[in-house]
């Protein structure tokens, strides 16, 4: 909280140009106290979609931002890459915005070439892919555990491959991030924990391993491919388990208004909060420790606790990265008389008396694998020690974490007095299936669309060519030219059926491009059509 307030003073006093909030701090009386004194020039959202009830990532408090304006009247600034033309309309509505400026750029991508791939058996498609297109690449999956078991898979058959997803440690996701950015690993398998912030411009592929439940999903991450003007390729794979979980998806995504509210009550019993408590302070929450403890499915866990966050019954952070922290509960003498008793937690004690000024009035961050190196002992022992100084009452030892906050926005009541909006829950089921259809249509589109004009169409902006490069593009070309080929081959067995000719007389005779020609002559050739003898080609007697 100190640091917090420190934050604050910064800002107030002209220290800081740029302040970065979650909008759950609009429910924090003392930022909004200390947001009245600071010298603000201007407000932005970022990923403004999830301001609208349109949007894929709804959270109720992005709808109370426009509120920020009642303490500061200054103009806002909403930026989003995937908005629809009803979600752009709905976030100016929600920001309560006036004369309005809308600066928007197309999506279309000249580089980037959209492939779809219906494929039973994924993993040899994906070798193949990543055979043919060299280049740095991310492979998107639905789990942590499948990140896990391809990148294992792929290791296995000789490539450069690493995993990344929420469920790992701080520190080995920063690891693995930079180890990739910096080109010494070539493959990525993540779930769409990864990306947000990621600058890596030679990108050469984006493959999505699972199909995503919007276009505006798929889209963000496929446009991590080739944002240094090369060509690159975004391939989605798809099968029959994928249009079967797409179809469950709404039923599962959005549960039943008694599912949630049992799960609501379960929250309270976990946390431990009784009747008439529960608003006093934010929760460390882990959701598979809750999921096992009422023995729910983990994703339904997931999707419920989702589900009273839109419904402003909580607010869950996002998970983030806390340091180690660590103090002094008893006086400077009583520590040397313990040390002069316990001499093997002598080296522990000296090594942060001398380099944590302040360590007996506040806690202070630490870093227990730095810890052991400087006293050459595991970092498994410097915890271990540590918590022993926690549970003797030496000190208070906080370990890393990197759980969600989660808040309740009201106090715990008894269980008839839970309510739930259901006509919300059904109108964002009812735009959940409006999307999964979008993205059926996609993947399912013939031989006479475009990837991206689909794309265009979705977010309503007007196409005016085809891409020319979509997978469905290329096959049209392929097509095209396969038709012109048979053409010129028909001529050529024309000719040639009246009289034997060298190369020079066909040339001369069928009109055409030497290129489309030489085609044309290769493929009568592969076919056994026409021979050559004595340098004169003929028709085939048995040719059709």
């Amino acid at each position: 909280m100190r640091q917090i307030d420190h934050a604050y003073g910064n800002c107030i006093h002209g220290d800081y140009k740029f302040l970065y909030v979650s909008p759950e701090r609009l429910k924090n009386e003392t930022f909004l106290t200390r947001f009245a004194e600071m010298p603000v020039r201007y407000i932005a959202v970022d990923e403004a979609h999830c301001i609208s009830q349109w949007g894929y990532d709804f959270r109720p408090t992005y709808q109370e931002i426009h509120q920020l304006r009642d303490i500061q009247h200054v103009p806002i600034l909403a930026l989003t890459a995937t908005a629809t033309k009803p979600v752009v309309v709905d976030i100016q509505e929600k920001l309560e915005l006036q004369n309005t400026a809308v600066f928007q750029s197309g999506i279309s991508r000249t580089n980037l070439s959209f492939q779809v791939r219906e494929v039973a058996d994924k993993f040899p498609k994906l070798i193949e892919i990543l055979q043919f297109i060299g280049g740095s690449c991310i492979v998107y999956t639905m789990s942590r555990k499948s990140t896990q078991l391809i990148a294992k898979e792929l290791e296995s058959q000789g490539f450069s491959a690493t995993s990344y997803h929420a469920g790992l440690d701080h520190r080995t996701r920063k690891l693995r991030q930079e180890e990739w950015i910096q080109g010494n690993i070539r493959i990525m398998v993540a779930t769409n924990a990864f990306g947000m912030g990621i600058d890596k411009n030679d990108v050469r592929s984006v493959i999505h391993y699972h199909v995503p439940e919007s276009i505006e999903a798929y889209y963000q991450e496929a446009g991590r491919a080739g944002r240094d003007g090369k060509n690159s390729v975004a391939v989605l794979l798809y099968n029959q388990q994928d249009k079967e979980r797409l179809n469950e998806s709404a039923e599962n995504r959005f549960p039943d208004v008694g599912v949630v509210k049992q799960m609501l009550i379960g929250l309270f019993q976990h946390l431990k909060i009784t009747y008439g408590d529960g608003t006093a302070r934010p929760y460390r929450f882990q959701i598979r420790e809750f999921a096992t403890q009422f023995a729910h499915p983990v994703q339904l866990a997931y999707n419920a606790i989702q589900t009273l966050v839109r419904q402003g019954w909580i607010s869950l952070s996002d998970p983030f990265y806390a340091p180690s922290r660590f103090t002094f509960k008893i006086s400077n003498r009583e520590l040397y008389r313990f040390q002069v008793n316990s001499p093997e937690y002598e080296p522990l004690i000296k090594y942060l008396l001398r380099n944590f000024t302040g360590i007996f009035e506040q806690t202070v961050k630490i870093d227990e694998e730095q810890i052991g190196k400087y006293l050459s002992q595991s970092k498994e022992k410097v915890i271990q020690q540590l918590n022993y100084f926690n549970v003797s009452g030496i000190g208070a030892f906080y370990e890393q974490s990197e759980h969600p906050l989660l808040s309740f926005f009201y106090e715990r009541p008894n269980h008839d007095e839970i309510t739930l909006n259901k006509d919300q829950l059904n109108f964002l089921r009812e735009r959940h299936q409006e999307k999964i259809a979008a993205m059926v249509n996609y993947y399912n589109a013939d031989g006479e669309a475009c990837r991206t004009e689909l794309m265009q169409n979705y977010f309503g902006e007007q196409s005016e060519f085809r891409c020319g490069i979509c997978d469905l593009c290329l096959s049209r070309k392929n097509t095209f030219i396969a038709d012109q080929i048979e053409q010129k081959a028909m001529e050529i067995l024309a000719l040639l059926a009246q009289q034997p000719s060298s190369t020079q007389q066909i040339w001369a005779t069928v009109k055409g491009k030497n290129a489309l020609l030489e085609l044309a002559m290769q493929h009568l050739r592969q076919e056994e059509r026409i021979v050559k003898n004595n340098e004169l080609w003929q028709k085939r007697l048995s040719a059709r």
